[in-house]
């Protein structure tokens, strides 16, 4: 499974997910176009746009997955599956960080704490991912 950098000018973060629509969707809306993700490990690395100094999302979105932004649907499991994955830290803290989590039910509340002793910026990025997540979740359910 494609492991992914956070670009952002604060901590490393590291996902991993198979939906990079999701994820590059996710990203988009949380950061509002100023952070980005790269694949890490591979020979060509996909990654998605920084928009915050300008630029149309849907020309990338297009020409990347084959419709705009707003054909990216339905979208609320996808981003909340592709962001759930969230580790602060580069790659090896995150194998570290899964080698850790003793099972699926203790991973929020791992990760949560993990992120927090880590994190050395006041942009507390995990934090904000894993609220966003539990949002989509909700709105998962009442739909």
């Amino acid at each position: 499974m494609p492991t992914w950098e956070l670009i952002n000018p604060s901590d490393k973060y590291t996902f991993r997910t198979d939906d990079f629509e999701a994820l590059a969707f996710g990203i988009l809306m949380l950061s509002e176009g100023s952070y980005s993700v790269q694949e890490l490990d591979v020979d060509n690395p996909r990654s998605s746009p920084i928009l915050i100094f300008g630029g149309d999302p849907n020309e990338w979105w297009q020409e990347t997955f084959g419709h705009k932004v707003e054909g990216f649907k339905p979208w609320h499991k996808r981003v909340a599956d592709a962001l759930d994955t969230i580790v602060i830290g580069d790659r090896d803290d995150f194998e570290a960080a899964l080698a850790a989590i003793p099972d699926e039910d203790a991973k929020a509340k791992f990760t949560a704490k993990w992120n927090d002793r880590k994190r050395s910026s006041m942009n507390d990025i995990g934090h904000a991912v894993r609220s966003w997540v539990t949002k989509l979740r909700k709105l998962e359910m009442a739909s």
